[in-house]
């Protein structure tokens, strides 16, 4: 397997809306590279990332929120993923690999419901996903609209990462 490299603030790929993966492109290949995004989600200490934080828009993203607790990997790769948000707005920090040293509060719906594609094209659906789960989901599915936590910051959240986000943006022309 091949870590891949994680874009970071300032590229602009991270701002591109993802396009959906055709049932054709569900090969040997593909199965290979998504095994790669799950090694360097795990690589880089993160829960979730999605494709184009690696360099490809197209709606692929890898979740797996209980590694961290458990040491028990169980990624899983959603392809072409649906998100339906339901319940009680909430607000909790969050952090990204692709701005790093950066937290912030985000609000966000409690509970979701998810429909996606495995790596083999199989069609799955899980409803009621809450907790750290449905808002690692969601984060990651704002990644495949071109939408980073920052954007979900209040004001004065927003000015508290300010200068941190500069030098993200400055790293990243370098």
């Amino acid at each position: 397997m091949a870590l891949l490299r994680v874009l970071t603030w300032g590229e602009p790929l991270l701002r591109k809306v993802s396009r959906p993966v055709e049932v054709a492109e569900l090969d040997d290949n593909f199965r290979t590279w998504c095994a790669d995004l799950v090694e360097t989600m795990y690589e880089a200490d993160g829960v979730g990332l999605a494709a184009v934080q690696v360099g490809r828009a197209i709606r692929v993203l890898a979740v797996d929120t209980d590694y961290g607790e458990s040491n028990v990997r169980n990624p899983v790769v959603y392809v072409n993923p649906v998100l339906e948000r339901s319940g009680a707005i909430c607000e909790d920090s969050e952090g990204c690999l692709s701005v790093p040293g950066v937290r912030g509060k985000v609000r966000r719906p409690a509970t979701v419901s998810i429909s996606w594609l495995d790596m083999h094209g199989a069609a799955h659906r899980r409803e009621g996903i809450e907790g750290l789960e449905a808002r690692c989901l969601q984060h990651e599915m704002d990644h495949l609209e071109g939408v980073l936590f920052v954007d979900h910051l209040s004001p004065v959240g927003r000015t508290l990462v300010e200068g941190k986000l500069r030098k993200l943006a400055k790293a990243a022309k370098e």
